[in-house]
């Protein structure tokens, strides 16, 4: 008999074999020596099981179930996790059908997607099934077929994650979201019809004062009552004017607001609305520049809605300016955007007031917000109605220095340029002109004034 040993050098490794060697009749004459180096044999042998141990590692570590099945649907591989999320004995698992280990309940849902994966499709997917400690969970399945070079399938990856948590929270935030939406329906909907009982007699009360205002029925001979006449008639027209704020917040909050779109002169535009705000800007002591440059093109957008803007901007940054200030009108067309500036030289905004931006019925306090007559909705109007234009509104402030409001409408809204070519023939390496706001990137989100 022969005797095999190892002997292992500083670089290599050989097994020795040490055979009798006999002769003709049978004697034992001698030894056969053979030297076989298995330096290579040991080193891949080394890496595989050092791969299976670092295999092992790592889907021992993840919270998935992992296995693979092969052609006969007998599992060769798992991981810890699979036999802890269906409480079986490790030592078991391989050699078993797939089905034994599942269960009957939990392969026929899975059945299907295990015979396309078999198939050679990759399949995905998710199903309930029931786990070691009994409940019934949401599971993510996963199954990958597994091809030699030649293309037929060896098996498959099958991969199991518990997804229960994830759809329990999906539909709570759905739950959320549809009490959420119906509670903003009801809202605007109360609100709505609110706004509609008190117009009813309103209109009758802005009637009346005015009929008595203008003495249309004869001459009024106390001085007083003509007073009391006046105020009611401009009491009236403020809270008619909130009224409508509230139609409009809650027509554009329900989507039952539409855009009548045509061919705006910004120009036009502008100088109607300062003519409207003239009498108030005299009052309050408050200069209004226009300087607009002579190239702006037209506008499609809705006119109304144009001029609601600009009023909103223009009547909070009188109203927060004090006596002997100025509100200057800039715009200018950027290659992105169409852009008008309101700014202001009056109390400006605290940082601690920033998140209070474009909220509706807040007003930002100061010492000049007490003597305010808004409710807080011109600004939330102003910001909706730009993002129906596909705009937006920005604004940057330092509180006692002033607030400068950017409302953007992008360039394709633009019709004609001054020169008659298209905004997209302007050079697109042309530098953005100088406004003196923030960065038309960034949406300094603070507000002015009390969004009267």
């Amino acid at each position: 008999e022969g005797v095999e040993e190892i002997i292992e050098t500083d670089e290599r490794v050989y097994r020795m074999r040490i055979m009798p060697h006999h002769n003709s009749q049978g004697e034992t004459d001698g030894a056969i020596l053979a030297f076989i180096d298995e330096t290579e044999g040991r080193e891949q042998q080394h890496k595989l099981m050092q791969s299976e141990q670092w295999l092992r590692l790592i889907t021992d570590s993840v919270p998935v179930s992992i296995t693979y099945v092969n052609e006969d649907q007998k599992v060769t591989f798992s991981n810890r996790y699979f036999a802890e999320t269906f409480g079986l004995d490790k030592g078991k698992i391989v050699g078993t059908q797939v089905e034994e280990l599942l269960g009957r309940s939990n392969y026929r849902r899975l059945r299907d997607a295990l015979r396309g994966a078999l198939e050679n499709r990759a399949q995905r997917g998710e199903a309930q099934l029931q786990l070691s400690r009994g409940d019934h969970r949401f599971i993510a399945y996963s199954m990958i077929p597994h091809c030699d070079a030649a293309g037929p399938v060896l098996g498959v990856f099958m991969l199991l994650s518990d997804v229960d948590d994830i759809k329990r929270a999906e539909s709570s935030l759905r739950n959320a979201k549809d009490m959420a939406e119906e509670a903003n329906r009801a809202k605007s909907e109360f609100l709505a019809n609110m706004s509609h009982e008190l117009r009813t007699p309103l209109n009758a009360i802005l009637g009346f004062s005015e009929i008595l205002s203008h003495e249309l029925f004869g001459e009024i001979l106390n001085n007083e009552y003509k007073e009391y006449t006046r105020i009611i008639h401009e009491s009236g027209q403020h809270l008619l004017s909130l009224i409508n704020d509230i139609l409009d917040l809650s027509k554009i909050e329900s989507g039952r607001i539409e855009l009548h779109e045509e061919a705006v002169d910004l120009y036009q535009s502008v100088d109607a609305v300062v003519r409207l705000v003239s009498e108030r800007a005299q009052n309050a002591m408050v200069e209004v520049i226009v300087d607009l440059p002579p190239d702006l093109p037209q506008l499609l957008a809705d006119a109304t809605g144009v001029k609601r803007v600009l009023i909103n901007l223009l009547t909070n940054a009188i109203k927060f300016t004090e006596h002997g200030g100025n509100v200057a009108i800039t715009a200018a067309l950027t290659r992105r955007w169409l852009t008008i500036n309101v700014a202001d030289t009056g109390i400006g905004i605290s940082q601690g007031d920033i998140q209070r931006v474009f909220a509706p019925f807040e007003q930002v306090d100061g010492s000049l917000a007490r003597r305010s007559d808004g409710v807080g909705l011109g600004l939330p109007i102003t910001r909706s109605l730009m993002r129906l234009h596909g705009g937006d509104i920005s604004l940057s402030s330092k509180e006692g220095e002033g607030t400068t409001v950017t409302v953007r409408f992008p360039r394709e809204r633009c019709i004609v340029d001054a020169n008659g070519a298209r905004p997209a023939d302007v050079d697109p390496a042309a530098p953005e002109p100088a406004s003196g706001v923030a960065s038309e990137d960034v949406v300094a989100d603070q507000v002015v004034g009390d969004n009267a």
